[in-house]
């Protein structure tokens, strides 16, 4: 679900990822070009596996504004949940 919003950065916040892939690439992953998502959900981003204290909306909150995601909206998605998009209707399941 990553992918499908305007940025993978949220993939960093937990801070477990390899954004070397093991070092088999090296991507600059703060430059927004590089981290472009898909963008399939109308200029949000997704943050999924928000369980404990990853679901903690002032955790959240840091992450967005220590990582630059504060000029669009992130949902948030604990195990579970989903997000649904008709038309111009948007909401969490």
């Amino acid at each position: 679900s990553i992918v499908a919003g305007r940025t993978i950065q949220m993939a960093f916040w937990k801070g477990w990822d390899d954004e070397t892939a093991d070092g088999t690439i090296k991507v600059d992953w703060r430059d927004p070009e590089n981290a472009a998502g898909l963008d399939l959900c109308g200029g949000r981003s997704m943050f999924p596996h928000a369980n404990g204290r990853f679901g903690d909306p002032r955790w959240q909150e840091a992450q967005a504004q220590k990582h630059g995601h504060t000029d669009h909206e992130v949902i948030k998605l604990a195990d579970g949940e989903g997000f649904v998009i008709d038309g111009d209707q948007a909401y969490k399941l």
